[in-house]
């Protein structure tokens, strides 16, 4: 006889199955979630490195599914080693920035650089230095004189600092950022030189985007309050040097709508839908030019990821009308 639950007398063995069969259709994300809990532990909540791969990999073993709980595991042993060698070669070369030392060093933008009240900056890798556990790092470079394009090499005497720490309570803590995104601090350097010219498709993309940025706003005093605010709503720039103009949208609690996110990628995408529909164009044949638009403004306002998030899941969507699932 088979023992039954409390739960409509269902026996375990149904149970198991329908736990088996659930879980067989969420493997990818009970791996995600396995793969997020090893690098938070790797972080220090050892409780998430031990607590919910094991769980996951026990309900997996419960359902008979052996051969997924074992994958399971090696993945999370996997993703928690890499981790860890990152972090711990982050230390190291957090120790070198921490000295404040001035270094020689060349480096390649990694991104379209900003103007600032004193020169530029931009994010930068470095390819050689004369600290040489450096190379491969990222900082945030400050420049001075015309901003390069992306892509430029520079050659430059600069001096590294550290992210400032959070000085009042409840402050958006920067340093934490720009850590996890790989950014290990500043470098201010008062002596460039550019290095031959620049890789061609990222100096042409630097130059699409600015030409993109101009468009918006042809017709409008580049320095008045309405074209400040439609760049910075379209493509994300935030106006320079206007706190009194920021101050107002940051009081008001809509700041957030200067920064390009899935929102700003669906509103395009319903507007360029709507203009493909009054013209007649077939649903069929709008997936195909609805899809490279959409890349095409994440690639213009400078592929944050939130808006490649929202691009890719609009595709796979617009995708499903074509194979009829």
């Amino acid at each position: 006889m088979h023992a039954t639950t409390s739960i409509n007398g269902a026996s375990f063995d149904e149970l198991r199955s329908r736990w088996g069969t659930a879980l067989c259709h969420a493997r990818l994300p009970l791996t995600a979630l396995a793969g997020c809990a090893t690098v938070l532990g790797c972080d220090g909540g050892a409780w998430c490195w031990f607590g919910i791969p094991a769980v996951l990999a026990g309900l997996y073993g419960i359902c008979r599914a052996w051969k997924t709980a074992l994958l399971l595991v090696l993945v999370c042993a996997w993703i928690g080693w890499h981790h860890s060698q990152q972090q711990a070669q982050q230390g190291e070369r957090l120790q070198l920035v921490a000295l404040q030392s001035i270094v020689t060093t060349q480096v390649r933008l990694s991104n379209s650089a900003e103007l600032t009240s004193r020169g530029w900056r931009a994010e930068v890798t470095v390819e050689e230095c004369s600290q040489p556990a450096l190379i491969g790092s990222s900082f945030q470079f400050h420049g001075q004189g015309s901003p390069p394009w992306m892509g430029q090499r520079l050659k430059a005497l600069a001096s590294i600092r550290t992210w400032p720490s959070i000085r009042n309570e409840g402050e958006w803590d920067e340093a934490a950022w720009q850590l996890r995104r790989g950014v290990l601090g500043r470098m201010l350097s008062w002596q460039q030189e550019r290095i031959g010219e620049p890789l061609a498709w990222l100096a042409w993309s630097d130059w699409a985007r600015q030409v993109f940025r101009k468009a918006v706003i042809a017709g409008l005093d580049p320095k008045s309050h309405a074209a400040m605010i439609i760049q910075a709503i379209v493509t994300g720039q935030l106006p320079r040097q206007q706190d009194a103009l920021i101050r107002a949208f940051r009081d008001s609690g809509t700041l957030h709508i200067f920064s390009v996110s899935g929102q700003h990628v669906n509103l395009v995408a319903l507007l360029l839908w709507f203009l493909l529909r009054q013209c007649r164009v077939p649903r069929r044949q709008a997936i195909f030019l609805l899809i490279p638009a959409i890349f095409g403004y994440t690639w213009l306002t400078g592929a944050s990821a939130p808006a490649l998030r929202a691009a890719w899941m609009a595709a796979l969507f617009l995708c499903a009308f074509l194979v009829q699932r």
